[in-house]
């Protein structure tokens, strides 16, 4: 009977290390998706001059803040359409890089934006996988105000995975 409650034990430990190994290692790529996004993001001269912000990173969800400013706006006072479909754009690619292995990266092939409201405020744009396959990645983008959250347009894309080492950094 010992040596049974024993092994059950050993075995009950075996388990527990198990769970904790499969969480350090979940932790570990977590930070290292995070970090090659943020890599990525922090290169993007677009997103540094519209004063574009990385807010959010997680597997298959990413968000980009933009605040307003003079620079964004068109001649009504409100965001462009130009700068909400980039930040769209760019939370939607970062969405389906984050579910990429090391080593790949996306280009978008295809996205259409639907513009609910004026933007009037400060925005966030959020990104989500839809479905992520071998070379392409359907993704969409809500972008909303950051205050009431009400939507100010929506976004699909597909995106079209490839190797990061056949695209030239300029």
């Amino acid at each position: 009977m010992c040596d049974e409650a024993t092994k059950a034990r050993t075995r009950a430990e075996a388990t527990k290390e198990r769970i904790r190994a499969e969480a350090r290692d979940a932790r570990i790529r977590d930070e290292a998706r995070e970090a090659r996004i943020r890599e990525s993001f922090a290169v993007q001269p677009l997103m540094a001059t519209l004063g574009a912000r990385l807010s959010h990173v997680s597997a298959g969800s990413v968000a980009i803040a933009l605040p307003f400013a003079a620079a964004v706006r068109q001649q009504h006072g409100f965001i462009h359409g130009g700068a909400i479909m980039a930040i769209a754009d760019s939370a939607a690619g970062y969405a389906a890089m984050s579910t990429l292995e090391p080593g790949q990266e996306v280009l978008t092939i295809e996205c259409k934006t639907n513009f609910l409201r004026p933007a009037d405020g400060d925005l966030v744009a959020t990104g989500a996988v839809v479905r992520a396959g071998r070379t392409m990645v359907t993704v969409t983008a809500e972008v909303a105000l950051a205050a009431s959250q009400k939507k100010v347009a929506i976004t699909l894309a597909t995106m079209a995975v490839v190797a990061g080492e056949t695209l030239g950094r300029r």
